[in-house]
């Protein structure tokens, strides 16, 4: 995600603050002089409790974040977890998307089911990964 740079050192203190009120272990990193902020959540991946709690986690931040006017992505792009969140805040942008990937991948073989067809509920679609217990 990214974030103006005067929020950078807010924000970091934000993500801790609402990890561990989700009682969620997670890692903050990323590139300062740029305004990226990369976050890594720690869970085991079989423990639904934690699943549950990590989804409260990238719901709270991801409203954090674009209150204070940062973006969803700012670097690696948009994986299942940023989905819904980018969706929330670029709804506009659908549309748009749709019709760029209909141009450059007609057969929809490129990263299918990402972005604007990604499931709104992230851990279930990644529960294809890992099996949730």
């Amino acid at each position: 995600m990214g974030v103006p740079n005067s929020k950078i050192a807010e924000t970091a203190e934000k993500i801790h603050e609402i990890a561990k009120k989700n009682n969620v272990i997670m890692a903050v990193y990323g590139h300062c002089g740029s305004g990226v902020i990369h976050t890594k959540i720690m869970l085991d991946p079989k423990k639904k409790s934690q699943w549950k709690d990590a989804e409260h986690v990238i719901e709270e931040l991801y409203d954090y974040i674009d209150s204070v006017g940062g973006v969803t992505s700012a670097e690696h792009g948009i994986g299942l977890s940023k989905a819904p969140a980018w969706k929330k805040a670029r709804p506009d942008m659908i549309p748009v998307m749709r019709k760029v990937k209909k141009a450059l991948d007609p057969n929809n073989i490129l990263n299918p089911h990402k972005i604007m067809d990604a499931p709104d509920d992230w851990v279930k679609a990644t529960n294809l990964r890992y099996k949730v217990g």
